[in-house]
């Protein structure tokens, strides 16, 4: 604020306060070297300030641990366990509503949606304005209850109401996909005076694509874009990242190199949805990128732990695959997914599956294996025995009315991965 972004300068400034005593300068060092991947002394950081008596540093220790955003040094059972502690202190909701992000999918550990969704309703009872936005996601999207976009619009308003920023531009979002592109021109126009973060590059994206209906001006949203990406706005070098994979949509004026740049500036400083991006750019992009796949292996080793767990499990698959080396890649691949748990094993092994479906085979024949469900040779292939295992899982996990259907179509696969991830982690 005020002056050029540089976590380096801030973390070095934090240190010396912390160094004196000030809790907040302990947690705000911890913080950035999370965001860095140096997750000893983030947590050596957010130890220290929690046992200064710190809620808001013990609730961040939680949550990294929970999550898996310590990397290897992560303990998710220890996180959840404690944030489920300091949920029932009296006041301290922040807990309550770290450990709902967590069981709706942010952690290493099985997913819960239904109980997230309890949770959320318990924090907007109690006022809690950032479950407001939560709540509207969950409508959006559908999970855990049904998706219902007027309900996702009354709690994306409550949001925006209470001065979630994000929840504007959301709304805007929602709104234009509800076809209510006047409303949503109007808050997003709104929203872009008001200086919230991505507002403008939503706007410019909806005029580009032509999602104001009759109102749009694809010239003015492209020029926009162009420029807000090549000066580094994130969100607006996301967009014009994604457009860049289809030619109709690519901007062909644009500077790739510098948008890259950009890209890789922001992961340096720690942003996670800057790795996530930039990591797709190397996967559907590799004819415009030279060296890609070593970059984006680069990227995954490097700053993998930014990503968050599940995106990092399913990078880390591309990278682990090559198609030269088919053999040794899926055991590669079947030897890392082991090591996961919760969302990050069900996104890692769908990975797999979209890149090599006979070595998503070979991984469930060594998974089915394991759990006493498979005799028969481990070779990626699906023949009887091996679906014969499947649907006798699925029995057991009393999932079989899903897997009668075809037990390697997507969707069910979804639910056998959810199943497996449940049963090795004792569920």
């Amino acid at each position: 604020e005020g002056a050029e972004r540089d976590l380096d300068q801030a973390l070095v400034l934090f240190e010396e306060i912390a160094a004196a005593g000030e809790v907040k300068a302990m947690i705000r060092a911890g913080v950035i070297h999370q965001m860095q991947g140096n997750n000893p002394k983030a947590i050596a950081f957010l130890e220290q300030a929690a046992g200064r008596g710190s809620l808001n540093a013990a609730n961040q220790l939680a949550e990294g641990h929970a999550s898996g955003a310590f990397g290897a040094l992560s303990d998710p059972a220890k996180g959840v366990s404690e944030l489920e502690r300091l949920a029932k202190i009296e006041g301290n909701d922040s807990a309550l509503y770290l450990l709902a992000r967590i069981y709706e999918g942010g952690g290493p550990l099985a997913a819960d949606p239904e109980r997230a969704f309890a949770m959320y309703e318990s924090l907007v009872d109690r006022g809690y304005v950032r479950a407001y936005r939560s709540l509207a996601q969950m409508y959006e999207e559908g999970s855990a209850v049904e998706a219902d976009s007027e309900k996702a619009l009354e709690f994306y308003r409550l949001a925006a109401d209470s001065g979630s920023p994000a929840s504007i531009r959301d709304l805007g979002k929602l709104l234009i996909e509800s076809g209510q592109s006047e409303e949503a021109r109007a808050v997003l126009q709104e929203a872009v005076e008001s200086g919230v973060p991505g507002a403008a590059a939503e706007m410019y994206n909806a005029h580009y694509r032509g999602l104001f209906g009759p109102s749009s001006r694809k010239a003015y949203g492209e020029r926009g874009l162009k420029q807000l990406a090549e000066d580094g706005d994130l969100s607006a070098m996301l967009y014009v990242m994604r457009h860049h994979e289809r030619k109709s949509r690519r901007i062909v004026s644009l500077d790739l190199e510098k948008v890259l740049a950009n890209l890789n500036a922001e992961v340096e400083q720690g942003n996670g949805a800057a790795a996530r991006g930039l990591a797709s750019a190397y996967r559907t992009l590799r004819w415009l990128i030279p060296n890609s796949r070593k970059k984006h292996a680069a990227l995954v080793r490097d700053h993998g732990d930014i990503m968050g767990a599940s995106s990092q499990a399913s990078e880390q698959i591309y990278s682990l695959y090559d198609p030269n080396d088919h053999s040794g890649s899926r055991r590669r691949a079947a030897s890392y997914l082991e090591t996961l748990g919760g969302s990050a094993y069900v996104t890692g092994a769908l990975r797999l599956r979209q890149i090599e479906p006979s070595a998503y085979v070979y991984f469930l024949q060594r998974e089915l294996e394991a759990l006493g469900h498979y005799n028969g040779a481990i070779n990626g292939r699906a023949g009887r025995a091996t679906v014969r295992a499947m649907l006798d899982f699925c029995r057991s996990a009393e999932i079989y009315d899903k897997c009668i259907h075809g037990p390697l179509v997507y969707e069910t696969s979804i639910e056998v991965l959810e199943a497996l991830s449940a049963r090795k982690a004792g569920n």
